[in-house]
């Protein structure tokens, strides 16, 4: 297992928050990253290599409810 860095990006491209998390490979980390929930996109590093870039998650498509 090796550390990962997962940053939690801020619309503006700006880091939110970073995780460390332990994980065996790179699709492992990116894996582990899209199961996380943010608004924004996420960055994964293995030290100074850049691994991957989760883009934000869509919100559902709003839906209005028929009133009778």
């Amino acid at each position: 297992m090796v550390p990962y860095t997962i940053d939690f990006l801020r619309e503006d491209g700006s880091i939110h928050e970073t995780r460390i998390v332990m994980c065996e490979h790179d699709d492992a980390a990116i894996d582990h990253a899209g199961g996380l929930d943010h608004q924004h996109a996420m960055e994964i590093r293995q030290g100074d290599r850049h691994v991957g870039l989760v883009p934000p998650v869509s919100p559902p498509p709003f839906h209005p409810t028929r009133r009778r």
